[in-house]
């Protein structure tokens, strides 16, 4: 307690008639009601320091799960953007590798005809009759055997 206070008390006291013990008495009962008081507004200053920070504390924790919450959707949202992305690459990838394959399938298919065909014309040379009616034997000559069995003649 302050000077000033004491002699506020002291004052008041005294304009009350107090004097002696009974004045020492009315300041110790009201120093010890201003210490209660000033305690009470102390716990009451505290209580509300204690409400300020609670809800502060209640408002970031609220805003960290806000921002958990977002991240996660966001996360979300990537995963199944990637998801997609690698889904259309897998499909793309596999209709090349259809793609290649039907051409592959078709080169090979011209392949076989072109050699069916062949098979078809050498089997209708090599099965020709000869002018006698008979089966003829064509043989296959080189160019320069021609051109010998030619000059030869």
């Amino acid at each position: 307690m302050s000077a000033k206070e004491l002699k506020a008390l002291i004052d008041i006291g005294t304009s009350l008639g107090y004097t002696g013990d009974e004045l020492k008495q009315f300041i110790n009962d009201e120093r010890m009601r201003m210490d209660r008081e000033k305690m009470k507004e102390e716990e009451k200053r505290r209580a509300e320091e204690d409400g300020k920070r609670q809800e502060k504390e209640a408002k970031e924790a609220a805003d960290r799960a806000e921002r958990t919450e977002r991240q996660k959707l966001e996360q979300g949202k990537e995963e199944a953007d990637r998801a997609e992305r690698e889904k259309e690459r897998a499909f793309e990838l596999e209709k090349i590798r259809l793609e290649k394959e039907a051409e592959v399938q078709r080169v090979r298919s011209e392949h076989d005809l072109k050699l069916a065909q062949m098979r078809y014309d050498n089997d209708e040379l090599e099965g020709e009759p000869d002018e006698n009616g008979g089966q003829g034997d064509i043989r296959r000559i080189s160019c320069n055997e021609s051109i010998e069995a030619t000059s030869i003649q």
